[in-house]
């Protein structure tokens, strides 16, 4: 590669004349067009939050905190959203360390399969997962149906609720052990486990003694993680919660939609202030230190044979148990797609299949256009999103100065701030015209969902890309300029073919990421970009089999394109660019 970018700089350049005011007039409308973008999409919407928050009449007012905390729903959603988080933490982490220990730790057969299952949430998440379980456990669900046929004093409308809630929580956020805590215990020195077996511990005495401590610091940061999730959860909520359960976010949603912005814009900045305390202490906790082992040379890890045969039968059938619970939402979606739209909710098994819930669906008819629709926002958001983070951390790249560490942290903001945050931020700043707008009204508009995702995306992108530059030859670009490149030309045949495989890498990951998108796409969509993610959770509470067939094919070529952008993301690999 280096080859070719040199001979690419050794052929002839463009004329040198006026090289230095082409450069100057790309930094100055680089400079001037970065400034203005974070100015209106991540500075003043938090000021215009802050402002509706606690200025009233142009004095400073508590008056929306004391109406806030003044109302019974209020508090109530405040307190499921923090009894929920906690009830999350604890199971995800026995179901992501018990998944992370059968897998790599443990002598498990089948675990290639388990793994498999266990991943099956990377490509089938958000929306589309809380559809699907919802599908298979309520009340017409097979799971539901086989249950209380075997069991008939089971309560068929079990799937509703807090229960309900915690059930998809658990078992979909498992993914940050999955990625996190698998990629930690394999560094782990099996010699280590070797002295405590020495000394008489069991495998899975050894476990909970030995490996977890040395684990602990990466536990800690996967459990801040799942802590996040859990306070800003949307979609299981919206969807499972009912009438009695709601939690922040869906308090947010709902005050924006009876014009009471000011508790919304109040509730979206409390839960930014304490997502951002918990990346901080995330940040604390990686910067704190490491455990590992002072042997010279590190042995690689083996897994462990459990010696006693009832605690490994009770490993073997969990792990199993946990299998079925993982994969059968995804197989009996994939099935029922292809059952007639009349069985779908009749039959526990479909009796007959077709294509025509296929053909309906990518026929180019009505049923198309919430997934054309999700294609072209996430594309447009996606261009929008690398093209600016691009630009941006060449710029910090090349001019290491205090004013681009500011920048970056100006960019790092979404990722503080929850999707309400977001939203209701450029609803408040752009429901009515404004110079730094160019006086256009966002609000109500097509291209307001588009933005919202790509500021959402800049972070991932910029952190990523920071850490592509900083492994890339500084001496190709100086040996371009000195040949008399001048910048554009430089970054567009030096520097953009060096970083070409992260940007497809964090393109293709945002990409999938907006496809299902919830949480921005119910505050801010409307009937001219109607996407996927609304169009399946009102399949979620409707009754007509068609709207569910419909939802179950959306599912389906969800998880085939997440798949695919799985497996470019698997080919390039974030760790081979020291992300």
């Amino acid at each position: 590669m280096t080859a070719v970018i040199m001979k690419t700089i050794l052929t002839k350049f463009p004329a040198n004349k006026g090289r230095q005011l082409s450069n100057f007039i790309f930094w100055g409308i680089l400079s001037v067009t970065i400034a203005w973008v974070t100015y209106v999409l991540f500075l003043y919407p938090i000021w215009e939050i802050v402002k509706i928050s606690f200025i009233k009449n142009g004095e400073f007012s508590l008056s929306s905190v004391e109406r806030a905390f003044g109302s019974r729903r209020v508090i109530e959603s405040i307190s499921n959203t923090l009894r929920m988080s906690l009830y999350t933490v604890i199971t995800v982490n026995i179901i992501g360390i018990f998944q992370v220990a059968v897998i790599d730790y443990f002598k498990v057969r089948g675990a290639w399969l388990l793994k498999l299952a266990f991943l099956t949430p990377l490509v089938y998440s958000s929306v589309a997962l809380v559809t699907g379980y919802n599908f298979i456990y309520s009340s017409t669900g097979v799971i539901t149906k086989i249950s209380a046929f075997i069991f008939p004093f089971i309560d068929v409308n079990w799937f509703k609720g807090e229960y309900a809630v915690l059930f998809v929580h658990t078992f979909s956020m498992t993914t940050m052990h999955m990625l996190f805590m698998r990629a930690a215990i394999k560094k782990i020195d099996f010699s280590i486990i070797q002295a405590a077996q020495s000394l008489g511990m069991g495998p899975i005495s050894t476990l909970v003694k030995v490996v977890l401590p040395v684990l602990k610091p990466t536990i800690f940061a996967v459990t801040l993680l799942v802590l996040l999730g859990a306070m800003s959860s949307f979609a299981a909520p919206v969807i499972l919660g009912g009438r009695d359960f709601h939690m922040i976010n869906s308090i947010i949603l709902l005050m924006a939609q009876i014009g009471r912005t000011d508790i919304a814009t109040l509730l979206s900045l409390i839960l930014g202030i304490t997502s951002l305390a918990l990346l901080m202490l995330m940040r604390h906790s990686e910067q704190k230190g490491t455990y590992y082992s002072i042997s010279k040379t590190r042995e690689r890890l083996q897994k462990v044979t459990i010696s006693n045969r009832v605690a490994n039968i009770t490993i073997h059938l969990t792990a199993y148990l946990l299998l079925v619970i993982y994969l059968a939402p995804v197989l009996l979606v994939v099935l029922f797609s292809f059952a007639p739209s009349a069985n779908i909710l009749t039959e526990t098994i479909p009796s007959s299949f077709t294509l025509e819930n296929y053909r309906n669906v990518l026929s180019g008819g009505q049923a198309f256009v919430p997934l054309w629709n999700s294609i072209k926002l996430g594309v447009y958001a996606s261009i929008a999103a690398i093209s600016f983070s691009v630009l941006c951390t060449y710029l910090m790249h090349k001019h290491n100065t205090w004013w681009s560490k500011v920048l970056e942290m100006v960019l790092y903001i979404p990722w503080f701030m929850p999707a309400t945050m977001l939203a209701m931020g450029l609803i408040v700043s752009y429901d009515s015209p404004k110079l730094a707008m160019f006086n256009q009204v966002l609000v109500g508009s097509y291209w307001i969902l588009p933005i919202a995702m790509a500021v959402s995306m800049i972070p991932f992108m910029v952190r990523m890309l920071g850490s592509a530059f900083m492994s890339m030859d500084p001496n190709l670009d100086d040996a371009a300029k000195s040949l008399g490149a001048s910048t554009l030309y430089t970054i567009r045949r030096v520097t953009l073919p060096l970083l070409s495989p992260v940007i497809i890498l964090v393109s293709a990951l945002s990409f999938q990421g907006s496809l299902s998108d919830y949480n921005l796409a119910v505050m801010l969509y409307n009937v001219d970009n109607y996407p996927l993610g609304i169009a399946l959770m009102q399949a979620a509470s409707a009754m007509g089999p068609e709207q569910v067939a419909t939802s179950m094919v959306y599912i389906v070529i969800l998880m085939l394109i997440c798949s695919v952008i799985t497996g470019i993301a698997n080919y390039y690999g974030l760790d081979k660019h020291n992300c």
